[in-house]
């Protein structure tokens, strides 16, 4: 089975962007500066109270008001909505996330629609696939592959070493594999 290979997922990424402007949504689109330099907040050249819609490079620590692109970094902080996707040490979103999220810490404290990497991974809900040593998700769509595999609520599969499911799992623990189908 051929995988989409990271360059593949960031084309289609970057494709999708321009389409909701294109279908005249351009005032429910906030519009940010397409390139970010960051030494540390506040040494960057985009301010942390705006957008980045394009490429945000952060040498140290990166913060911005929302991402519609790529970004990349030791730590990669957007505190609202990303469209796209994060790699670095530490990644974390602020609002809701759609894309591709990878580093040793990646955290969404929204609604993750995509996939998620990492050693641990958080997010408030999960749309998709969380893979990690540590995944946490409040409630789960989708997949959890790790070691250690948690959520609240789930409708999926778990498979790991350690599977919770606090409401509903087939088993409230489980090893090898956990899931419920409510």
């Amino acid at each position: 089975m051929h995988r989409p290979s990271s360059i593949a997922l960031l084309a289609a990424v970057l494709a999708a962007l321009p389409v909701q402007a294109a279908r005249g949504d351009e005032a429910a689109v906030p519009q940010g500066r397409p390139f970010q330099l960051a030494l540390f907040d506040p040494a960057q050249i985009v301010p942390a109270n705006q957008g980045i819609s394009g490429v945000g490079i952060n040498l140290l620590y990166g913060k911005n008001a929302f991402l519609r692109g790529v970004e990349a970094g030791l730590v990669n902080n957007v505190a609202g909505d990303v469209l796209g996707a994060q790699w670095g040490i530490v990644n974390i979103a602020g609002g809701d996330y759609v894309g591709f999220q990878d580093g040793f810490v990646s955290i969404t404290h929204g609604k993750l629609e995509g996939l998620q990497t990492g050693l641990v991974t958080l997010a408030g809900s999960t749309s998709g696939f969380q893979l990690g040593l540590f995944n946490h998700t409040e409630s789960a769509r989708g997949l959890q592959l790790g070691i250690v595999n948690h959520a609240v609520r789930m409708n999926g599969i778990q498979i790991g070493i350690v599977n919770i499911i606090e409401q509903g799992g087939w088993l409230p623990v489980c090893i090898i594999v956990n899931g419920s189908f409510p």
